[in-house]
């Protein structure tokens, strides 16, 4: 299978809180915008009475806590995405991406060196996958959009691996840090298998989560769940989404009232001219 590359005319944007794909070479741009499949999930499921529950026992903490969690799993993500491009990920790397993000996202919970401690302890959890399996990275981080389908999205990678019976199969595999929610994670996969499907005819698709983690005691570790798809639960909660939405069918983002840039008072009532 020839590798695949990450189209340049997909962008990305937010708006009113939720994340949109956009074709940026289509003639009427508003139309090609579609909602990220993250963003329907995260729309369309409840989050549950277990996070209600974690964040009233957090209390006020329970911001810095999730912001920390999610700023390290986005430098892991990227540590593993030039990891697979061919770039060395050492201190220098590390440091340079902390930098982007503002002390106060993660200091409140550790320093400098020991998010670093953490970011080396997840790359290990990550290389005991790679050491086992060997794959063949076929794309990386490539974004998704097609016009006869109402979502977008982003994947982590896909890989030739070789199955118990020797023959490469090809895998779409998303990395996560955080807790093991392997049905929710199935579902995301879902929708990208859709579109990869759709965009490059791929056949016999699988797809997995790759949950890295820096828990372990002695020697590093993963955990890699390959699941069956569940179109009809995406359909489901594709249409609970649009239903939200107040659209039956690929809502577009609903754009609210800009303020005025410039204001003025004509105080002394002098005369304007334009």
């Amino acid at each position: 299978m020839k590798p695949i590359e990450s189209l340049d005319y997909i962008h990305k944007k937010s708006v009113n809180g939720l994340r949109w794909y956009y074709n940026i070479a289509s003639k009427v741009i508003e139309e090609s915008f579609r909602p990220s499949v993250t963003s329907i999930i995260g729309r369309a499921i409840p989050k549950g009475p277990a996070l209600e529950t974690w964040m009233k026992n957090m209390g006020h903490f329970s911001d810095v806590v999730r912001d920390t969690s999610a700023v390290i799993g986005t430098m892991v993500h990227m540590c593993i995405e030039d990891l697979l491009r061919g770039i060395k990920i050492d201190e220098q790397y590390m440091r340079d991406i902390i930098g982007r993000y503002p002390r106060r996202i993660w200091v409140m919970k550790m320093d400098e060196e020991e998010l670093m401690y953490k970011l080396r302890r997840y790359m290990e959890s990550y290389m005991s996958f790679y050491d086992k399996y060997q794959p063949t990275i076929i794309g990386n981080e490539l974004k998704l959009w097609d016009w006869d389908i109402g979502w977008g999205g982003q994947t982590d990678q896909l890989y030739m691996i070789k199955n118990k019976a020797g023959h490469n199969k090809p895998v779409l595999i998303d990395n996560k840090t955080g807790s093991q929610q392997t049905e929710k994670h199935l579902l995301q996969q879902t929708a990208y298998k859709i579109l990869l499907e759709k965009m490059y005819g791929i056949e016999d698709l699988e797809i997995g989560i790759l949950y890295v983690r820096e828990s372990y005691r002695k020697d590093p570790t993963h955990t890699l769940k390959i699941g069956k798809p569940d179109v009809d639960y995406w359909n489901d909660v594709y249409a609970m989404f649009c239903r939200m939405m107040g659209d039956d069918d690929m809502p577009k983002p609903k754009v609210k009232p800009q303020p005025r840039k410039e204001f003025f008072l004509n105080l002394n009532n002098e005369e304007t001219t334009k």
